[in-house]
């Protein structure tokens, strides 16, 4: 009984400690979406419909919604 226990402890503390250190990891990197127009939108995708439309969230909290014909490419960046 104890090492089945012993067990799941591990493996949950494993687990967290991968999670922090991707979430961690993604720390200072934003999404950037270059658009055909020129425009360029810096934030977090929200959504994606592949082949069809692109949510960003922006640090304002602005929501802009893209359809794929629209976007020249996308890609992630360092803020710093």
């Amino acid at each position: 009984m104890k090492t089945n226990h012993l067990h799941k402890s591990s493996l949950i503390l494993s687990l967290l400690v991968f999670v922090a250190g991707f979430c961690f990891g993604q720390a200072g990197m934003e999404d950037v979406v270059y658009l055909k127009s020129g425009g360029i939108m810096r934030g977090i995708i929200i959504e994606q419909v592949p082949n069809q439309s692109l949510k960003i969230e922006t640090v304002g909290r602005n929501v802009f919604v893209f359809t794929f014909d629209q976007i020249e490419k996308i890609t992630k960046e360092s803020t710093v």
